[in-house]
């Protein structure tokens, strides 16, 4: 067993990026003790509250550093050992073929420092959540991934230095198209709302005269003809949901061509790995034998269209705020059944249905 991965440490980015998350606990608090001391236009109240927010920031970032030295992280003897706590020792062991999920991901700020993100989960029964996460350097990801996932195979020494995808067969891979359709046919009716109002707030305060102005007119419009101010109505507010429209499927474009990008699903033996992420990569391994089920989605635009998303139910994956459990982001319905088989060895198509007698309407109502 490589003595290397015997008590290491994470990457010492995450000293910088638990000091920033506790800093955010702190910024409202800040920002109401910071503004009456700017009111009262006094220098020594303001140093007080800088002072202050100073320490805090200073006792939190101790925290974190005491955090990430007494984190450490083992791999030997088929068991994955994490010790942590600061002033509660812990110790959490996870024997590495009872691992059912890997995830693998990368921040912005961690793809400068070359670090990523690694959780673990198992699927107990006993947590809820992710049983183990740490932040590794690039160069020990790719040993470190083949050492927790015994079902990938040990790749040669010039494999290790790529530190970015495993050694496997794309199976499956989004084209921009249908992740441009994606963005068009999701529930986007929302997403341009944020948009508008922003719109309409900026031009109140920047051009409040001119929209006390144009009220003024349209009331004068109302008294000389009400049918044509009407007219004007409509024209407006069809001019409005117009633009909102734009607004709503433009973001949801491009949210999926960010979110989504690059995504494929690469097979090696007996497992999975699907990757995606322009901003923040994403790369999820995990057991075929350990996909409990998968199940199709259609919005109204789809169903119309005859599009599905396919999502797949495995633990460890899509537990995330904002992260669903995708196979297949958007693809044909009639494409299904061999792109489906083509990926996942023991998949058979089933479609045979039955609807339900015209007769039950009556009684289910």
């Amino acid at each position: 067993m490589n003595t290397r991965f015997k008590h290491r440490r994470s990457h010492g980015i995450v000293i910088f990026e638990d000091s920033i998350k506790g800093l955010m606990n702190f910024i409202i608090p800040f920002a109401i003790t910071l503004l009456p001391a700017f009111k009262s236009g006094k220098l020594g109240n303001i140093l007080v509250a800088a002072g202050v927010f100073l320490i805090f920031f200073g006792i939190e970032t101790v925290y974190s550093l005491l955090a990430w030295y007494f984190k450490t992280y083992s791999v030997e003897n088929g068991i994955f050992r994490l010790e942590y706590g600061v002033f509660i020792k812990k110790n959490r062991e996870i024997p590495i073929q009872k691992i059912v999920t890997l995830q693998e991901m990368q921040t912005l700020t961690q793809r400068v420092f070359k670090a990523w993100t690694i959780k673990l989960d198992t699927g107990s029964s006993q947590l809820k959540e992710t049983e183990a996460k740490l932040v590794v350097s690039e160069t020990d990801l790719s040993s470190l991934r083949h050492l927790l996932n015994p079902h990938i195979q040990t790749p040669s020494d010039d494999a290790l230095e790529d530190t970015t995808e495993p050694k496997s067969d794309i199976v499956y891979e989004a084209k921009p198209s249908s992740l441009v359709k994606l963005g068009l046919t999701s529930n986007a009716i929302f997403a341009g709302f944020a948009v508008i109002l922003s719109l309409f707030q900026f031009l109140s305060d920047f051009f409040d005269k001119q929209i006390q102005h144009l009220l003024g007119e349209a009331q004068n419009l109302i008294e000389r003809s009400a049918i044509k101010m009407t007219l004007q109505l409509l024209v407006t507010l069809l001019f409005i949901l117009l633009i909102y429209s734009v607004l709503s499927l433009g973001t949801a474009v491009l949210s999926s061509l960010i979110k989504y990008h690059g995504f494929k699903v690469l097979k090696d033996k007996d497992s999975l790995t699907i990757q995606y992420g322009l901003l923040k990569r994403n790369s999820f391994t995990l057991l075929q034998s350990k996909i409990n089920a998968v199940y199709m989605r259609q919005g109204i635009l789809r169903q119309w269209f005859s599009l599905v998303s396919v999502h797949i139910e495995s633990v460890g994956y899509g537990n995330e705020k904002g992260e669903e459990a995708l196979l297949i982001p958007l693809i044909p319905l009639h494409d299904t059944p061999s792109v489906l088989s083509h990926i996942l060895e023991n998949y058979t198509w089933a479609d045979k249905r039955t609807p339900v007698p015209k007769r039950s309407l009556r009684k289910f109502i």
